[in-house]
């Protein structure tokens, strides 16, 4: 979806700017990692293609998910139907150590030995030799075993569960209501946004599509459902802050460890 500024301050944005400091700098960490390891292995990376990393999904995506589509200019072009992403995930922030299926397609453009150095695995193969692929070895060094150790970023997980509870607010209940009668006075028959975007709407959009998704953009910014949605989820948020103030105001700390890490790892490669 085209994501427009919030009209509404959210909460977990403070706690999330701490987050992304931290989460780039591990991932920049990470790639200067993975093209030392590669290098080693003959592979030159400032050559090869890009390489498959998820980027620190903005918080403002899982905020303004739940309302639907909201750009009359999305609706008018895309229909329903999501333009292609720029790789950051809906589900919060990935770490290095998780490549999507396309992220491993993009290494295969590089060749077969390409992509068995930087994953440790290819296409009908175990690994090159048994070794840790670039990707792992980085992954393993600047994060460490990943499970049973504190999770260090708690955002994502605190925003989804706002958004949870957002949707069956009775002030979210209501608002949809108004949008459901509004569409029925254009002849479009729907209980809710989701119900409608649920509906398997073809690619490319046809004159229907889009004619349906200007008229469900519109009731929206009739009844106020954009920044009904984000006030009722901003109160969602800071509920959760308080219960989770402990764990948010550990975030740097959170972090420290891993950020020690990377930095000795960082100067030995350097050295």
């Amino acid at each position: 979806r085209a994501m427009l500024p919030l009209t509404v301050a959210m909460p977990l944005e403070a706690y999330q700017a701490i987050s992304t400091q931290e989460q780039v700098a591990l991932a920049d960490a990470s790639s200067t990692l993975i093209q030392h390891c590669m290098a080693g292995r003959g592979f030159d990376d400032t050559s090869g293609p890009t390489l498959p990393f998820s980027s620190v999904a903005t918080l403002e995506q899982v905020e303004a998910d739940g309302a639907g589509l909201t750009s009359v200019t999305q609706a008018r072009t895309f229909g329903f139907v999501r333009p292609k992403s720029n790789g950051s995930g809906p589900s919060g922030p990935q770490i290095i150590g998780f490549v999507s299926a396309a992220g491993f397609g993009q290494a295969l453009k590089g060749g077969q030995a390409y992509a068995e150095a930087l994953f440790g695995f290819g296409p009908g193969t175990g690994g090159p030799n048994g070794h840790l692929g670039c990707l792992q070895q980085a992954s393993k060094t600047v994060y460490g075993a990943l499970f049973g150790e504190p999770v260090p970023d708690p955002v994502p997980q605190i925003a989804e569960q706002a958004a949870s509870y957002t949707q069956t607010d009775p002030r979210i209940r209501a608002v949809v209501r108004a949008w459901s009668a509004c569409m029925a006075r254009h002849f479009y028959h729907y209980a809710s946004p989701s119900q409608l975007e649920g509906h398997h709407w073809k690619s490319p959009p046809n004159r229907a599509e889009i004619k349906t998704a200007v008229a469900d953009v519109t009731c929206k910014a009739q009844v106020n459902l954009l920044n009904t949605w984000l006030a009722v989820e901003a109160a969602e948020q800071q509920a959760l802050i308080g219960q989770n103030l402990a764990t948010l105001s550990q975030l740097g700390a959170n972090f420290a460890p891993l950020l020690r890490r990377a930095t000795t790892a960082l100067a030995a490669v350097r050295s």
